[in-house]
């Protein structure tokens, strides 16, 4: 790793992370919501 990437890193590393709790938090809803639809089809 060299000193000129460094913020690159930092900053990818950022958005990876941010990216991946928001696609956790969709996922959470989605669940939710086909867990709703499902309960009420049956």
């Amino acid at each position: 790793m060299s000193e000129h990437h460094g913020n690159g890193v930092l900053y990818g590393g950022a958005a990876v992370k941010s990216l991946r709790h928001f696609l956790v938090l969709w996922l959470l809803l989605f669940c939710i919501i086909l867990g709703c639809v499902g309960f009420y089809m049956l």
